[in-house]
């Protein structure tokens, strides 16, 4: 399993790798040296949902997997999540990695709750972009009471902040397709999307990692997630003097 780069904001490790199945390795890894029992709650920025539900004999090889040994989980990851890289989400909250999930998505949102083989409801929440969480009728700061308060609660908004919070990012998340082609969305969009007010930087100052897939595939190719790695860096991943080397 190859990583290109941990950089550090603080003690706040940042993960980077190809495949987005790999998320799933780098929360049992910051679970084991962190000495964090409990699940994480999961905001992901993606351009899919990655709600691929799993066959049984999956769900049975999760339950078997010992997730403190991080040479059997690297191997589960490469070799039974799907190459696809759309049914992590599930194994990981077979896996008690995670708890409840906030998905940042373009695509449809049908699915709001997921009951693992344990019988534990995991919820699952729904917005488009970052610019859905404030505001008047934003999914944290909803003024109408009550409206949104499961999120509030799950994701500790209403009492400082959940402990546990981990930042996922497909890079894919930063595309359009047109024309059956993939573009990046101009720098205009990343301003937008990372704006000083955004809760963003919130869930960014209460987050104990961050995973980051670059999914090539997705973005459209090599170059476009390179270009997205920059963006990324630049607008939200802001260099500071404790980086220890810029971006490949």
């Amino acid at each position: 399993m190859t990583v290109d780069k941990t950089l550090e904001r603080g003690q706040k490790p940042v993960f980077i790798f190809k495949n987005h199945r790999t998320s799933f390795y780098y929360w049992c890894k910051a679970r084991k040296e962190f000495g964090i029992s409990d699940s994480f709650f999961v905001v992901t920025m993606d351009h899919h949902n990655d709600l691929f539900p799993l066959l049984p004999e999956k769900i049975a090889e999760i339950q078997a997997l010992d997730l403190n040994n991080l040479v059997k989980v690297e191997k589960f990851v490469k070799n039974k999540l799907k190459k696809l890289n759309d049914d992590y989400v599930f194994a990981a909250m077979e896996a008690g990695l995670i708890g409840d999930i906030l998905i940042m998505s373009s695509e449809t949102r049908d699915i709001t709750e997921y009951i693992d083989s344990a019988s534990v409801k995991h919820k699952i929440f729904h917005c488009f972009w970052p610019g859905d969480l404030s505001g008047p009728r934003g999914f944290l700061t909803d003024s109408i009471p009550n409206r949104n308060s499961e999120l509030i609660t799950s994701i500790g908004y209403d009492k400082n902040g959940n402990p546990n919070i981990v930042l996922d990012i497909d890079l894919d998340f930063f595309t359009y397709y047109y024309c059956d082609n993939t573009y990046v969305v101009d720098k205009e969009n990343f301003k937008d999307i990372f704006s000083e007010d955004s809760l963003i930087w919130w869930i960014y100052d209460k987050a104990r990692l961050i995973t980051i897939a670059k999914e090539p595939w997705g973005c459209g190719g090599a170059q476009n997630s390179k270009r997205i790695l920059k963006l990324l860096k630049k607008y939200f991943l802001k260099s500071q003097s404790n980086d220890r080397e810029p971006w490949a």
